[in-house]
């Protein structure tokens, strides 16, 4: 019996803590009336519901960590607030969501005769080129505003309701609200929020699933930043180094090596100039920069990452480039650089200050199809 009653003790907290709750009423700034069946979702989690017929709604089982919470609904702006989970629920006051601005103008529309190809470019660039990439699908493709750019081969898009996306791979049904995208021959940026629903299938299915989603997990960046607070990123298989990048001083720079070859470029008189053109051509193929990757110098979490005055939030920092490895896949490598002096994470692995935080290597070519819901959680027999 004292066995029972410890036991219970015992997972009492961890059961409160899975009960953590978000509730709040929505109202039109209209008439101030309810607005029902407003989409209500934690983004890039897998916590959502719809409001009901007081514009009233609860979203159960949240995790602690930083949220952002999404409101969208039909002829109203998204509504967007920040929350921390730290333990306990919460209330939020009564949320006034304002009607959704609209400009009547002439609509001139323009024919793209590549529509379809920048239509399959879009998918690419947004689910990615991996296996899991070719088992998602986008259902609704026809809700996406896309524009081409021919002078810059640049395409930007949006959307003014969700994306309805099948992730078959890892068993997820994603509704993702694309804010902005533009893809061109150097970058690819997407913006917008996204919830996640488990797909129904067989038991095989998913099983199946599971195992993909942990195949992704393992050795993601969630899993690193994880492991670096809970001091298990050695027996989650990262090993970490310093990268010391430093700007080569025999590369002049771009402005003047691209002077400097076209001004001998544009000389005709036989082959006069072309020692002058090929010396400029050869400083074009310097490296901008010099990389010293130090493997005899292994560094511990304690190195880059710190505690804040947050409970629950976490900051990396370190003067050099981090260069990490995974024993999990001997091929990936990554890196990351710090643009500020820290950036700071939650008990997530969730990057809340992203534009400080560039990624390089594996983690940087991944996309919609390897997304997991930021609260996924892993078997227990994997180190987080």
């Amino acid at each position: 019996m004292l066995k029972k009653l410890l036991f219970l003790l015992f997972f009492l907290p961890l059961a409160a803590q899975a009960q953590l709750t978000v509730s709040g009423k929505i109202i039109s700034a209209v008439n101030n009336k309810p607005v029902p069946n407003a989409s209500v979702f934690l983004s890039d989690a897998s916590v959502g519901t719809q409001t009901d017929a007081t514009g009233s709604f609860t979203l159960y089982n949240v995790k602690k960590g930083q949220y952002d919470l999404v409101i969208s609904s039909i002829g109203f702006e998204t509504y967007h607030k920040v929350l921390m989970m730290n333990g306990e629920p919460i209330t939020i006051p009564e949320i006034t969501l304002l009607p959704k601005a609209t400009l009547l103008k002439e609509v001139k529309i323009k024919y793209d005769p590549n529509h379809k190809a920048h239509l399959k470019q879009f998918e690419q660039e947004f689910l990615g080129h991996s296996d899991n990439a070719r088992q998602c699908t986008i259902l609704n493709p026809e809700i996406i505003d896309l524009n081409y750019d021919k002078k810059t081969d640049r395409i930007t898009g949006s959307a003014d309701d969700f994306l309805i996306i099948e992730n078959k791979a890892l068993g997820y049904r994603i509704k993702y609200l694309l804010k902005s995208f533009s893809s061109d021959a150097i970058r690819v940026n997407y913006y917008g929020s996204s919830t996640f629903e488990l797909m129904k299938g067989t038991a095989s299915q998913e099983k199946k699933w599971e195992r993909n989603r942990l195949k992704t997990y393992t050795g993601s960046n969630m899993q690193f930043l994880r492991s670096c607070i809970n001091n298990t990123s050695q027996e989650a298989g990262f090993a970490v180094f310093p990268l010391i990048r430093k700007i080569n001083t025999d590369r002049p720079n771009d402005s003047l090596i691209n002077i400097k070859i076209k001004m001998f470029g544009n000389f005709t008189n036989g082959n006069m100039f072309a020692d002058s053109l090929n010396y400029w051509k050869n400083k074009q193929k310097i490296p901008k920069v010099i990389q010293q990757l130090h493997t005899e110098s292994v560094l511990v979490p304690e190195k880059f990452i710190k505690t804040t005055g947050k409970k629950d939030i976490y900051a990396i920092g370190y003067p050099d480039c981090l260069y990490i490895t995974n024993t999990n896949n001997i091929k990936q490598f990554n890196i990351i650089t710090i643009n500020a002096r820290y950036a700071f994470f939650d008990n997530n692995g969730v990057i809340l200050n992203p534009e400080a935080y560039v990624m390089e290597g594996y983690w940087a070519t991944q996309r919609m199809a390897e997304l997991l819901p930021v609260d996924y959680e892993p078997p227990i027999s994997t180190n987080n």
